[in-house]
């Protein structure tokens, strides 16, 4: 009876050993994961600053009204210009 109540002690303790095993192998896993995930963050974070900086800088008003000149468009003035109304009705 008490070597059966060691060998169980014992295989409980393998048993053990090995769940703790796979526990920290699956930890390490999951570290490895997670800084990769906020490696990807901060680099799409980087790239969103200068997606904005490029944007203000494509959209500058000065900059708009420079290009405007030089392809000689019309400035439009929307308070002066009337909305027409278009018939939908399907005509013969």
């Amino acid at each position: 009876m008490n070597i059966l109540k060691s060998l169980l002690l014992i295989g409980m303790t393998c048993g053990l050993l090995v769940f703790v095993t796979f526990i920290k192998s699956e930890v390490r896993s999951l570290t490895k994961e997670t800084q990769h995930v906020i490696k990807q963050q901060e680099k799409l974070e980087e790239n969103i600053k200068v997606l904005e900086a490029e944007f203000a800088y494509l959209t500058a008003p000065t900059r708009l009204a420079k290009i405007s000149d030089k392809l000689n468009f019309k400035n439009i003035d929307f308070n002066s210009t009337k909305p027409q109304l278009v018939s939908l009705r399907y005509q013969d």
